[in-house]
Formats: C-alpha cells, structure tokens, sequence
C-alpha cells in the first residue's frame, strides 16, 4: 500500500493520564476522577522494520518520553516536536520495546503467532479509511474533532478548563448504549 512507500514512519504512543484532573488534588468533595488527560509522547522512526531492512526481532528498542510540558501544550503539536527533533532530552524516561514485523491480516496473524497475539491483544486500526475494504471488514468509524468553542467566563478573569460530553442517538431520538471506544482495547462506553 501507499503507506509503506511514504518517507518516514514513526511508532507514536500517546501517553493518557487517566484520574483526578490535578495530581496533588485532595479534596474529596471534587469528584474528577476518571478523567483523561495528555501526559507525554514516546516517538520511534520505524522507516526501516516497515521496509524489512531491519529484522532483529530480539533487539529491545528504547523510546525517549517527552511529557507534555504545559496546560497550553497540545498532544499533537508534541508529538510533531518530537518527530521533527534529532535529540529528546528524556531525562531517562522512556519506553523499552521489542518491534516485529508480522505478514497478513489480524485473522491470519492470530492464527500463526498465537504466543505473540491472542484474543486479550488491543489491536489499533489505522485511523481513516483503508483503500480496499475487504470482505467481513465492519468500519463504522466516526471521528469528531472539536474546532473551537465559545465559553462566556463570565466576571473571571482565568481561563477555565472544559468538560466534553458526547452521545450516540439513532434516527428515532433513542440513545445508544455502549457504542462509544476511546481507544483499542477500552471498554465501550455509553
């Protein structure tokens, strides 16, 4: 595919805390538990193990973290910071991981290397939609991206942090249940 001929291929985890909006907090009364929150980036060129010029499935590969520096900082512009820089001063902080390059489908790669994929494996789709959609393949991705917004503060004078909620309904008005996925792996939620 176009996407293995591309120049460069990065391995980006984005690291989510997920708990109270501050760390520190400790007042009880405030329940944002649950909440997610960016915490950093961790990028790896893997130009090479796509390509197959590289295949030491043996070697452990370290991937420096870069937290998300500030409240103002957004995930994505992280993220292109550390693609675009040579050097990340990760203080130590990182990642190890062991990369392998598996031929076939999800079906066929379960099926030939169950000791590294079983059914408990969070599989990642490729975000947007694939060129050829191939038989039994179910694609029923929404992606909402909020814009901007217009917040009335009111007499204070700070910014204030913003909670999102969103909903699934059908054409009857009815609400959705459990059709909702933050990420590969989660649990649906409602």
């Amino acid at each position: 595919s176009k996407d293995r001929k591309r120049e460069k291929i990065s391995f980006v985890c984005q690291i989510v805390r997920v708990g109270r909006m501050e760390q520190r907090e400790n007042n009880t009364r405030k329940l944002t538990s649950g909440l997610r929150r960016p915490f950093g980036v961790a990028v790896m060129d893997i130009t090479d193990i796509i390509n197959g010029k590289v295949d030491d499935e043996d070697k452990q590969h370290f991937i420096p973290f870069q937290p998300v520096a500030g409240e103002n900082d957004f995930l994505q512009t992280v993220i292109n910071k550390v693609i675009a820089a040579k050097e990340v001063n990760h203080k130590g902080q990182g990642l190890w991981v062991t990369l392998k390059l598996l031929p076939g489908d999800i079906h066929q790669i379960r099926k030939e290397f169950p000791h590294l994929v079983d059914r408990t494996t969070a599989v990642a789709r490729k975000m947007g939609f694939p060129e050829i959609i191939m038989p039994g393949d179910v694609r029923n991705d929404i992606y909402v991206t909020l814009v901007q917004g217009d917040f009335d503060k009111g007499s204070k004078t700070t910014a204030k942090n913003m909670e999102v909620t969103v909903s699934v309904y059908d054409e009857d008005g009815k609400k959705l249940e459990n059709v909702i996925f933050p990420g590969a792996g989660d649990e649906a939620l409602s």
